[in-house]
């Protein structure tokens, strides 16, 4: 709870773009000789982008708290 530490358009960003780069790169398979670009690779791909990004929401929340409870230690002290 609190405030919002990380906007709502970060993380629409981080996912279009994530997704973005998944699908360019399987645009571009498909002019590579010997390879070929699958809709499935699209979603695994955008499936680690999401589990990526909360995983990075996770660990800076985390952090953000343990710092908080250092510095209101500190000045209570």
């Amino acid at each position: 709870s609190g405030h919002r530490w990380i906007s709502l358009r970060f993380v629409q960003v981080a996912i279009f773009f994530g997704v973005f780069y998944a699908a360019s790169d399987e645009w571009h398979q498909l002019h590579v000789p010997g390879r070929w670009a699958s809709p499935l690779d699209i979603l695994a791909d955008s499936i680690g982008v999401v589990v990526g990004l909360l995983i990075f929401l996770q660990v800076t929340r985390s952090l953000r708290s343990r710092m908080a409870y250092k510095n209101i230690r500190l000045y209570n002290s």
